[in-house]
């Protein structure tokens, strides 16, 4: 195809966001910054895969927790995927949907939810309220309504996106293990410990993997202490080390 095609660049990306799990972070984050500006060069800064190398590049700002960063790469590609697939395209949710999760760790949380909001409603009209996108765009306003403390809020959102699904649809297990991740945090605050734990348990198993997170939210504090603890943080640990499963489709 050449060093320049869409496929090349497109396979090349793949083996950053692998590399950038398995070796060196800000070496990966270096090339993904390098391959963004050849794809603005080759198929100009609105195209297509010049947008989704401007998504990846957010995402790994994200996993690094370089958060004003993550938000100036997602706040435009998801105007960028507006442009080209309207407000309720896949990939403009999905892009829109990062923005969010961006905007709350810089603590715009009205922000936050405007743009969640917007996710949520637009994911159920044009994915439906089973897919896994519509899953993740609750727990993420869950997370949103946590924060304002909001907690019944926050609970049935979390409920809504752990809910059953027909056997057929695909259950993305890391919405699900984020999901529960957050629920037991509200448990543990109303001192339900047992509940918690079990739903920590769950999260782990299914593969949740930001052991600091433990640490992080405040709502776990009561349960720090109980010897549980070090294993589901190593557990998580261990899970942070393994490249993440390809993106649902």
């Amino acid at each position: 195809y050449g060093p320049d095609h869409a496929m090349t660049l497109q396979l090349q990306g793949g083996l950053l966001s692998t590399s950038f799990f398995l070796e060196s972070r800000d070496n990966a984050m270096a090339q993904q910054g390098l391959l963004l500006e050849t794809s603005k060069r080759v198929f100009g800064p609105n195209a297509p895969p010049t947008q989704g190398q401007l998504f990846a590049l957010g995402m790994m700002n994200l996993h690094q927790r370089r958060y004003a960063q993550a938000e100036e790469c997602f706040r435009e590609t998801s105007d960028g995927f507006r442009r080209l697939t309207g407000p309720a395209g896949y990939y403009t949710l999905w892009a829109s949907t990062f923005l969010g999760v961006a905007a709350r760790h810089n603590g715009k949380l009205e922000e936050a939810e405007r743009i969640l909001r917007n996710v949520v409603e637009g994911s159920q009209q044009s994915l439906g309220s089973e897919h896994p996108h519509t899953r993740d765009a609750m727990r993420h306003l869950a997370e949103v309504f946590t924060a304002e403390e909001r907690f019944p809020e926050a609970e049935t959102l979390y409920k809504k996106a752990l809910a059953e699904v027909p056997p057929r649809t695909w259950e993305d297990p890391r919405i699900r293990s984020a999901a529960l991740f957050g629920l037991a945090g509200l448990e543990a605050r109303r001192g339900e410990r047992s509940q918690a734990l079990g739903h920590l348990r769950q999260a782990v198993e299914l593969g949740f993997d930001d052991p600091q997170a433990f640490s992080r939210n405040p709502l776990l504090a009561s349960l720090r202490s109980d010897p549980a603890m070090a294993g589901l943080v190593a557990a998580s640990e261990v899970n942070s080390r393994r490249p993440p499963v390809a993106p649902t489709p």
